[in-house]
């Protein structure tokens, strides 16, 4: 089944017997600054709307570009898919919008570990897009086998 079978958290934290709270995010430490070519990508995307003709302009023209940004840093230990079928046990199989995962030993055209999951929340959906991505986590920590800490992020490419 596909991850957005899930449509409420509530669902996803019933069925898994998960306990849900909430915490402050940290503030990251940036040692870069976004590239001159990326504020250029993300002002014409804005200016010109063209991430609001569909669903594929938005993740092509905003939420890639920004996880790519994040990733450059990264691109010797860290590798960014999409999308990339994975797959823990019934329910948690289906294909994440975007994963960052570990860089495999068996090089770039094999997932490593997993440690995000991005959804891109379809029709401004954020309550559907967080139980996907909370299924995609779930998956990620099953194929994992470890207690490594996975991140999840829900975007519509503004907010």
């Amino acid at each position: 089944m596909a991850f957005a079978q899930f449509k409420t958290l509530a669902d996803v934290l019933s069925q898994f017997s998960i306990t849900y709270s909430k915490e402050p995010v940290s503030q990251a430490s940036a040692n870069t600054s976004p590239s001159d070519v990326f504020r250029e990508q993300i002002a014409f995307a804005l200016e010109t709307e063209i991430y609001r003709d569909s669903e594929f302009a938005r993740c092509e023209s905003l939420i890639f570009p920004l996880l790519q940004e994040v990733w450059k840093p990264y691109t010797l230990t860290m590798r960014l898919w999409s999308p990339a079928p994975i797959a823990a046990e019934e329910p948690l199989t289906g294909t994440p919008d975007y994963l960052i995962a570990q860089a495999s030993p068996l090089g770039n055209i094999v997932l490593g570990k997993p440690i995000l999951a991005a959804v891109d929340a379809k029709r401004e959906n954020f309550d559907e897009g967080w139980a996907q991505c909370t299924a995609e986590m779930l998956a990620i920590q099953h194929i994992n086998q470890d207690s490594m800490r996975v991140w999840g992020i829900v975007t519509n490419g503004e907010l």
